[in-house]
């Protein structure tokens, strides 16, 4: 960017088409150099070394070539972008709170291990309570005077737009239904929940009245995923769809 400021919701991607000539070497070929970590850093390039679970991190470093395989202490996630310079990815849940371990890579059999890294424990990791309707009379719209339709969600679908029940975690999944605001004040909520009732929040990438991109949880499972609608300061659930995380 020309204000040299790095905007989170703005990701690129790009592709080199060609053949590499022969000696010209390859980052993940037999051979080449191996991969090093040198740190961690959100994504306006600030350098950090802990982070709740499901934020978007970079791990930063050289030789990391283009694809491969991330773990923190130990539990794998799933990278979104990928270069050798840096890797974008999200932080993993962990079984237990704060979680400190070091940050691996894998690629072409080589292995490189960076600095201890703290996976922090969010605030609203907590145990879900029993779903029930809100009370009649809320929503209603402070312009209107009508009541605002109740949030409700139909199905769960791919990036090829196809219904799902199975998806892997951390993949990036679109919630469709109607009543879902467009989410202005960035109050609105996404919820999985478990089956021994734990709750947690997913990770938002986009919000309309009729879909939201989210990310799935690093959490493998049967699971229920609602959404939680801020109408006039006041929270209105959703029905629950089941999820399995594989």
């Amino acid at each position: 960017w020309s204000s040299d400021l790095l905007d989170p919701q703005v990701i690129w991607w790009t592709v080199e088409f060609g053949q590499p000539s022969a000696g010209s070497g390859q980052p993940n070929a037999p051979g080449a150099p191996p991969p090093v970590i040198t740190g961690y850093s959100s994504l306006d390039g600030t350098p950090v070394s802990q982070a709740l679970f499901s934020t978007l991190l970079l791990v930063t470093g050289h030789n990391l070539g283009i694809a491969g395989s991330i773990t923190f202490h130990g539990r794998p996630t799933s990278p979104i972008l990928w270069s050798p310079t840096a890797i974008m990815t999200l932080v993993p849940l962990q079984p237990s709170y704060p979680d400190v371990g070091p940050v691996t890579v894998t690629l072409a059999g080589q292995t490189a291990s960076g600095p201890d890294f703290t996976t922090v424990q969010p605030f609203n990791l907590i145990p879900a309570p029993p779903f029930s309707p809100p009370p009649p009379g809320l929503g209603s719209g402070t312009n209107s005077g009508q009541a605002s339709p109740m949030p409700t969600l139909s199905d769960v679908v791919n990036g090829n737009k196809q219904r799902v029940q199975t998806v892997s975690e951390g993949a990036l999944v679109l919630l469709r239904g109607r009543g879902l605001g467009t989410n202005p004040q960035g109050q609105g909520r996404v919820l999985f929940s478990t089956a021994g009732g734990m709750q947690i929040d997913g990770a938002i990438w986009d919000w309309s009245d009729t879909q939201i991109a989210v990310f799935a949880p690093f959490l493998r499972g049967p699971i229920q995923v609602g959404v939680q609608v801020a109408v006039n300061g006041t929270p209105l659930p959703s029905n629950r769809l089941p999820l399995t995380i594989q």
